[in-house]
């Protein structure tokens, strides 16, 4: 499970270092694509798998599961990590989040997100927002009572 968040520098070669704690848990090959909010997404190969066959369930004559079979496949390339935990991050999705040389690393429980500082920083001032508790009670995410 990926958690917390980390700050990372791209290097010259536009290769992010992957936080140790999260290499064991991605294996050697991973998918980098475009997020939803201005970052991308770095999903393990089965995470990734996963969400694919999901969206195979998506019906093609709808125009929104279209659009978003496009985003997400067309956005994505699968990238190898090398010796020393590091990916490259294309031009396209470095344009894409506004990511030059300072990054933000941030959980997402089975992948996680890549954000510029400042995306990160919008992201947080959501997240400190006070109604934000508000929008998400209708999600109804607590945990299950243990049965007896």
């Amino acid at each position: 499970m990926f958690l917390g968040q980390h700050r990372h520098s791209l290097d010259s070669k536009n290769r992010l270092t992957i936080p140790a704690a999260y290499r064991e848990e991605l294996g050697n090959s991973v998918y980098l694509l475009q997020g939803f909010d201005g970052n991308l997404m770095l999903y393990p190969a089965a995470a990734f798998e996963r969400m694919a066959q999901n969206a195979d369930l998506l019906s093609e004559t709808d125009p929104d599961s279209r659009l978003l079979k496009r985003m997400l496949f067309a956005t994505a390339s699968w990238v190898e990590m090398d010796k020393s935990g590091r990916v490259i991050i294309s031009d396209f999705l470095r344009e894409y989040a506004q990511v030059t040389n300072e990054v933000v690393v941030s959980g997402a429980r089975d992948h996680f997100d890549i954000w510029s500082p400042a995306g990160w920083e919008k992201q947080l001032a959501q997240l400190r927002d006070a109604s934000v508790a508000t929008r998400f009670a209708a999600l109804r995410i607590a945990p299950q009572p243990a049965a007896g």
